[in-house]
């Protein structure tokens, strides 16, 4: 009975949940905010994209997109209309996306994603008009991309100004598919967090990576000086790992968790400073 109490504690701890209301201070080709979602339809695999989480590296926020909110494939963040993406390998960004390029202008991308985004991109396009069930968009940004596979990678990929993605050509085992917007979800006023934006409370941020083998980084922002714990437990509310138990100064902080010695599944990171306390889930898979 005591293992289901701890869970329950656990649940308890997880439900709470912030809501930012900021609006957004320009426009966007890339809109990225927790709960964002793009549904694209084609012969061979329809499929959403999702942002699911953000995580705080180098002290620069990025958003989690993938097929669903659990399982995240590439962190994105967005400035000055440039979308950076984070490469797991080393921890650093490098552009994917440039909106303010002329026609003709290229990205070289870096190792790692030939089979995925290419190793070039260009801007062929600035006044593309692309139908979807989802709506006409105009003067749609077209970039082109240089993959480096023999059956996969995208080939061509159209955004619209405050919708985000609305088509792109990716090539597969069974050939080259036209993927279409059919609906998306976009409530930029919700949940969205401003990289300049001056948190006046504590912020526990989703680790990175995750899922992770066998480390992974955890973030934390105070507000003021404040004494933190930060502990690491597993589904049965037993504690595998006692991280941070000390006064720390106002600012950014991350601390590594390392699970070599533990066996894969779901475990959850709390942290506690002062009056606050949040919990969150990570995922471990050796």
């Amino acid at each position: 009975m005591a293992k289901y109490k701890d869970i329950f504690f656990i649940m308890l701890l997880i439900l709470p949940f912030s809501i930012y209301l900021l609006p957004l201070n320009q426009s966007s080709y890339y809109p990225m905010a927790i709960g964002n979602e793009w549904e694209f339809n084609s012969d061979f695999d329809p499929h959403s994209d999702i942002i699911g989480d953000t995580a705080r590296i180098n002290n620069k926020l990025y958003y989690g997109f993938g097929r669903s909110s659990d399982v995240l494939e590439y962190w994105l963040r967005e400035e000055n209309q440039t979308i950076y993406c984070l490469n797991p390998a080393d921890s650093m960004e490098f552009v994917l996306f440039d909106f303010t390029m002329e026609i003709g202008d290229s990205i070289e991308l870096p190792t790692g994603y030939e089979c995925s985004f290419g190793t070039k991109i260009f801007l062929v396009g600035t006044n593309d008009t692309i139908v979807t069930s989802a709506g006409t968009f105009y003067n749609c940004i077209h970039f082109k991309h240089m993959p480096k596979c023999d059956d996969a990678g995208i080939h061509d990929t159209w955004f619209s100004e405050d919708v985000g993605k609305v088509k792109y050509i990716a090539e597969y085992i069974a050939g080259i598919q036209e993927f279409l917007l059919t609906n998306y979800k976009i409530p930029t006023s919700i949940n969205f967090r401003s990289e300049n934006f001056n948190l006046a409370r504590c912020e526990l941020y989703q680790n990175y990576p995750n899922p992770f083998n066998p480390s992974t980084n955890i973030e934390f922002y105070l507000p003021e000086k404040n004494h933190v714990t930060l502990k690491v437990f597993n589904m049965l509310g037993q504690t595998v790992a006692a991280l941070i138990d000390e006064n720390m100064s106002m600012g950014n902080h991350t601390t590594e968790f390392n699970g070599q010695n533990l066996n894969s599944g779901v475990y959850f990171y709390k942290l506690k400073a002062g009056g606050y306390q949040e919990v969150k889930k990570m995922i471990l898979l050796q």
